[in-house]
């Protein structure tokens, strides 16, 4: 049996050609785009994401190639099975938000190629509060129940995010600044890889941190919530993982791989504490901004340990021991939930609520439009 450390080693070198290849298909529709008149390919795409591709004939065979090969559904995706991770997500209620401000998006700057995007849109730190508001808003039309039935705002949102990413990359090769060979591919397969599997493993690794209990189900029904999704925004399906150990050596490569965190990092870093203290204001309705900002802080030191931490500005916080207080009364609550009739129910209820209470706070009641930017300092919008 070969030793994990060769195990990791052997799946970094299977995973390099990953790092310089793309969308192949959706690198193809924002290039015909570019050639029609400003808002005509949107028009295009939003024709054929309400009224199916068949409604659309003067649609560009590359638009065709995406939505033939997107109804070419793989054989291993359950709806059933996504549906039932749905519910277990949403009942997780304010924890669900807070894993993925904590966790997931902090684990995701730590690697400084995955800012590079933002760095070249010239607004890093500008419009941090927007971006977390669309990123809560992507993740909660793709997680509630029935969000990636064909057809839904979450399996739109998602083909849209995909376009998005497609338009970003585009605008920065175009730019003539990308350094494609030490860089790889803007938003490359490696990294989309890496967003996917935040959103799953490292959520359900924070839920678990706080003591939400996680059945070994409902964590396999989250991953096949995010493998999907992954399908959907053009990742390889050869590489999508679809068990707890794969996502986590996704994660061991990914680590192995980074370069420390640079300034950009640790910008992002605070401008997503900043975002995130203002969400939570307006959620609770308290003016405690500067304790919740300590408090997010703290947990996010807690879950990335002190030195990831301390690569992203992070240093020592007493918030970063809330965890071990809130453990006994959080496992207290979900014994609760498992043992009492319809508390399950209940649960995912007010999860929903809480959830559309975040996004509202932000969004004010619209819809985020993840639209293509047409220039590089606007690419940010909607980006995640």
């Amino acid at each position: 049996m070969k030793h994990p450390d060769s195990q990791i080693e052997e799946l970094r070198n299977r995973m390099a050609p990953y790092f310089h290849a793309s969308d192949v298909l959706a690198d193809a529709v924002v290039e015909d785009f570019s050639r029609m008149r400003p808002g005509e390919g949107n028009a295009i795409l939003s024709l054929a994401l309400n009224a199916g591709i068949e409604k659309v004939p003067q649609a560009p065979a590359s638009v065709k190639d995406l939505f033939a090969d997107l109804a070419r559904t793989p054989l291993w995706v359950d709806y059933d099975e996504i549906e039932y991770g749905a519910n277990a997500f949403m009942r997780t209620g304010p924890f669900g938000p807070a894993a993925l401000m904590c966790h997931s998006l902090p684990t995701g700057y730590l690697d400084p190629l995955s800012s590079k995007p933002l760095v070249f849109s010239g607004r890093l730190v500008q419009r941090a509060r927007r971006r977390l508001d669309e990123t809560a808003g992507f993740v909660y039309e793709c997680c509630r129940p029935g969000g990636l039935l064909p057809g839904s705002r979450g399996y739109q949102v998602t083909i849209r995010v995909r376009l998005m990413h497609a338009q970003v990359r585009r605008l920065l090769l175009k730019s003539g600044k990308w350094d494609r060979e030490n860089w790889g591919q803007p938003i490359n397969q490696w990294q989309m890889l890496g967003s996917n599997v935040l959103f799953s493993l490292a959520v359900v690794r924070a839920l678990r941190r706080w003591g939400l209990y996680i059945s070994s189900r409902e964590e396999q029904s989250m991953y096949a919530i995010w493998r999907y999704n992954g399908f959907l925004l053009g990742i390889d399906r050869d590489i999508l993982p679809a068990t707890s150990n794969e996502c986590r050596r996704i994660l061991d490569v990914l680590e192995l791989n980074r370069q420390p965190a640079d300034e950009p990092s640790v910008q992002l870093m605070s401008s997503l504490l900043d975002a995130g203290s203002s969400m939570a204001v307006d959620v609770v309705g308290l003016p405690m901004k500067s304790l919740i900002r300590s408090m997010l802080a703290g947990l996010t030191r807690n879950l990335l340990g002190g030195r990831r931490a301390s690569e992203l500005g992070l240093g020592f916080n007493v918030w970063q021991m809330l965890p071990y207080s809130i453990w006994p009364f959080v496992r207290f609550a979900e014994l609760f939930r498992i043992l009492i009739p319809g508390a399950g129910l209940l649960a995912s209820r007010i999860g929903q609520f809480v959830w559309h209470r975040t996004l509202s706070s932000g969004l004010k009641g619209k819809d985020a439009k993840f639209n293509m930017p047409s220039r590089l300092n606007s690419a940010e919008k909607g980006a995640h």
